[in-house]
Parts: structure tokens; sequence; C-alpha cells
């Protein structure tokens, strides 16, 4: 715990615990230190959760105008209800994970998050990412803490299917404490491999 907080002094920290329970323990402990604490994948895909609900009160204190999205239709009320008095709230329990899931929602949206490893298999994927393209909806590249070669592939869709619109699926060394020279940029040249699916390194 000491070492954990310690980290937290410098910024966003990111703690891997490997045993579940040990992280539920961890992750109260932080929250009655006051820091926002989120536990992947379980509360970072939302806005009801951790750092998601953390952010949506710092607008919410703003002044901005909130649409949060979650797939806990309970905490998401719960957490309109907290952040009605400080700002406008609107909160739709969603998921993306089909094109059904987009043309479901009550109204159009600008952009979506679309995680691949959501959505499941390229056939599914590849639709949501031409109903995206045909119905004018941008696609927001959204990664799941995936690593190596599923981190080169979300990198290489989102390159290919979407590179003029923001996505969190940055190459790795952008996550180092001292982010190396001579990194990509976005967008990302697509340069394949000779084999398999993903960019050349």
């Amino acid at each position: 715990m000491p070492t954990v907080l310690a980290a937290v002094g410098f910024g966003p920290t990111l703690v891997v615990v490997p045993e579940h329970d040990a992280v539920l323990l961890l992750a109260t402990r932080l929250r009655r230190a006051g820091l926002s604490v989120a536990v992947a994948p379980d509360e970072w895909p939302g806005a009801a959760g951790g750092v998601g609900a953390a952010t949506a009160r710092r607008f919410a204190e703003a002044g901005a105008t909130l649409v949060l999205g979650d797939l806990n239709a309970v905490a998401l009320e719960d957490l309109c209800g907290q952040l009605a008095a400080l700002a406008e709230v609107h909160g739709v329990a969603c998921d993306v994970t089909s094109v059904a899931d987009i043309e479901n929602l009550t109204w159009k949206p600008r952009i979506v998050n679309v995680k691949p490893s959501r959505i499941g298999g390229l056939e599914d994927l590849f639709a949501a990412y031409a109903y995206c393209e045909r119905e004018g909806i941008g696609a927001y590249g959204g990664g799941q803490t995936e690593l190596s070669v599923g981190r080169d592939q979300i990198q290489y869709l989102a390159a290919m299917m979407h590179p003029d619109t923001p996505n969190d699926v940055a190459p790795s060394g952008y996550n180092e404490t001292n982010v190396p020279a001579g990194l990509p940029t976005s967008p990302l040249e697509l340069l394949p491999r000779s084999s398999g699916f993903g960019l050349q390194d």
C-alpha cells in the first residue's frame, strides 16, 4: 500500500495484482484513501465506476453537459442522480458488441467506442465498421489492456479502419515514464507483416 500511494504521487498509476480477491481488497483501501480506482476489466470500460465516475464528476463540476454510458444500469442511474445537481446529465445503459447495439441507441451518436475484443469475430467487427462508415458515425479505437500481438492487431485495425478518429491504442512505448524518441505517430503507417495480422516492428 505505501508503495502504491508513493507511485500515485507521480500521476496516474497502473497496479497489476494477480489475484482477484487481492485486487478488490487493494481497491477498497485505495478508495478509502480518497483515490479514484478502476479495477480492470470490471470497472474500467464504463462511466459509472472507478476512473469513469471520477472523470464524470470533474466534468460535471466544470459545468459540462454529460452523456454517460455504462453496462451497469443501476450504478449508472445512481451516478446520474448524484451529478444532476451539478450539471445536465444523461445516462444510457449500453454496450457496443454488434451493429444492433448501435442501431438500438435512442439517438444517433457522433462516435462510438469500438472494442474489437468485445465485438468478437472479424466478420462482426467489419460489419460494425461498415455500418459506422455508411451512417457517418466515427469509430473510437478502444483497447482492453491487450498486450504484445493483440496490441499490434488493434493498432493495425485503428490505422486501417479509422485513422482520423481518436483511439486509446497507442504503441506501448507511449506508456513508459520516459517516452522514447522515434515512436510512430498518428496515423500509423500501414506496414503489414509479411505473415500474420499486425504491423511491422
